[in-house]
């Protein structure tokens, strides 16, 4: 078994699908009757864990990616529409009703909440009578501090200011300020700190699943960076000398991994990229069928050579590149696939090396079985035909090309990217499931410090810190033929930040961050992308307050335009 820490054992104990410690439950649960020996206490410190990692999935992906430019979740002919909630994502006409503007609601307080029941027990519990320590127990609150401070930053970035709640059984509370609730995150990150440990002072992999100090310090460098859309005051230059500091390995020692899917694949707990991420186990808790599975085709796990993943729910593919007659479209967002230089080692088709090791980073074109003898068939519009995946929306099937509302997608509609939480062959099952889910890696403070750098005037600064990222996507003969002119030339990084955009968005593709950016770079209500042809309302920067939220607490205010 890899989790030898028995803390990341509690994890992914407490995060399995069957588990469901609701708030009623957990109020009987407490250090008089359950928490009688240190086993106990890493179960319910992992309820935390596990809250914070449901906080990065359906609930965060939603706004963060079906609202911006990249993934689209098309109308396959029957499937997909979904009385229109994709839609009204992808063009920003959403409600106080739908999930996507709700979900991120529900789920950080869920986190929030459990938090605060831990937060109530810990500080009075006996940590010697369990085998602990004082600094342990420090060391345990500062990390819950952390997460709840982790809670409050999804909700800042998805509603603004909400109430701050730190006490179990708080009386109902209007909400705070955007400005109240910054500074209250700021402040728990900052008091935490001296409490957490480093990187190499937890053993083994577990230092991957536990909050550490480069935990703290990667989320307060997320903070500042977008501090401008939180409070309207940039903190460019807090910013700078902080990502300076993660890689400089202030916080711990990290490291750029030599390969794009390093930090991906079934022993990426080994790799010097990861800062932390949400362990996955086979028979605790597998993503790669529920969540990322919405990224396959029905098919797709005869391409994998799969009897136990990868046969997904066909429902999110790239926003298209091109016109179904060929053409290229004229976004300057969007078309995520074409922004892949032809010389870029992960716009390869995927295809399995043996091992745990493979190539390419798409499901794109006519599709294969996993010994290459046959092809993948369809079974819908292209039903008994090979199936085909397109960088394109159209009804093609029914001789329609017209290609402009992802109304009209079909079953082999948009490329598809194989990245987290991938799907390996019954051939190597013993790699099933072991891919853990990244959350923070160093690659981001990478690209934070060269847009601070760009941001303050120091392009060369910026393009040097890219390059020595992208690197790593070319083969070494291709990055030094001057005639491709592949490393970023400072002058490409334009002010109005569509170069800047274009990196972080090859780089973090499907990986929850792509609204961020694009509100950070004032794009997500004004530029144009495929079936977003209009800018929309500046106030959709904000998801509403849930119409449950609003009838259940009188003294909440609605985000303005949503009235």
């Amino acid at each position: 078994m890899k989790l030898r820490n028995i803390i990341a054992y509690a994890l992914l104990l407490a995060s399995g699908s069957c588990t469901d410690l609701s708030e009623e439950m957990y109020d009987r649960v407490g250090s008089g009757n359950f928490i009688q020996k240190k086993d106990n206490l890493m179960q319910v410190i992992g309820s935390v864990y596990a809250r914070a990692h449901n906080t990065t999935l359906i609930s965060w992906f939603f706004p963060q990616e079906l609202t911006a430019d990249q993934i689209l979740t098309p109308t396959r002919g029957i499937h997909g529409y979904n009385a229109g909630e994709y839609l009204r994502l992808n063009q920003h006409n959403w409600s106080g009703l739908d999930r996507g503007a709700t979900m991120a609601w529900t789920e950080n307080y869920q986190l929030i909440g459990f938090a605060n029941h831990v937060l109530a027990e810990l500080p009075d519990m006996d940590y010697g009578k369990l085998g602990l320590t004082e600094t342990d127990k420090k060391r345990h609150i500062a990390e819950i501090r952390t997460l709840r401070a982790y809670g409050y930053w999804h909700l800042l970035e998805i509603y603004g200011g909400v109430p701050i709640v730190t006490f179990v059984g708080d009386e109902v509370k209007p909400r705070n300020s955007d400005e109240e609730v910054y500074d209250f995150i700021v402040s728990e990150l900052n008091e935490t700190l001296p409490d957490l440990a480093l990187k190499g002072e937890v053993s083994g992999p577990a230092g991957l699943y536990r909050v550490t100090k480069g935990f703290n310090r990667f989320l307060l460098m997320r903070v500042l960076f977008n501090s401008e859309a939180y409070i309207r005051k940039p903190a460019y230059e807090e910013t700078r000398r902080l990502a300076e500091e993660i890689i400089n390995g202030t916080y711990g020692q990290y490291a750029l991994d030599n390969t794009w899917n390093g930090p991906f694949t079934h022993n990426n707990s080994t790799s010097p990229e990861l800062i932390f991420a949400f362990p996955i186990e086979k028979g605790q808790r597998d993503e790669k069928n529920w969540w990322f599975g919405g990224f396959h085709h029905y098919q797709t796990h005869l391409t994998f050579g799969s009897s136990h993943g990868g046969a997904g729910w066909n429902g999110w593919g790239l926003a298209p590149s091109k016109t179904a007659d060929g053409k290229n479209l004229d976004y300057r967002l969007g078309m995520p696939f074409s922004k892949y230089h032809e010389k870029d080692v992960r716009k390869k088709s995927w295809n399995y090396l043996g091992n745990g090791n493979w190539e390419g980073m798409f499901l794109q074109g006519l599709q294969l079985t996993f010994d290459k003898k046959d092809t993948i068939r369809g079974v819908e519009e292209y039903k008994g035909r090979p199936l085909v995946l397109v960088d394109f929306v159209a009804r093609a099937s029914e001789g329609d090309l017209a290609s402009g509302s992802m109304l009209k997608g079909e079953e082999n509609t948009g490329i598809r990217p194989v990245k987290v939480c991938p799907v390996f062959p019954d051939v190597e099952a013993q790699y099933e499931a072991q891919a853990d889910q990244p959350e923070m890696r160093l690659a981001e403070a990478y690209l934070t410090l060269a847009e601070c750098e760009a941001r303050l005037g120091n392009r060369e600064r910026a393009a040097e810190l890219v390059n020595r990222l992208i690197k790593r996507n070319y083969k070494a003969a291709d990055w030094e033929n001057s005639a491709l002119g592949l490393p970023l030339a400072a002058g490409e990084l334009d002010p109005d930040g569509y170069r800047m955009l274009e990196e972080w968005g090859k780089e973090f593709i499907m990986e929850g961050r792509r609204r961020t950016d694009l509100i950070r770079w004032k794009k997500y209500t004004t530029d144009r992308w495929f079936d977003h042809n209009e800018p929309s309302a500046q106030f959709r920067t904000r998801m509403p307050v849930p119409q449950f939220a609003l009838n259940s607490n009188p003294l909440l205010q609605q985000n303005d335009g949503y009235n």
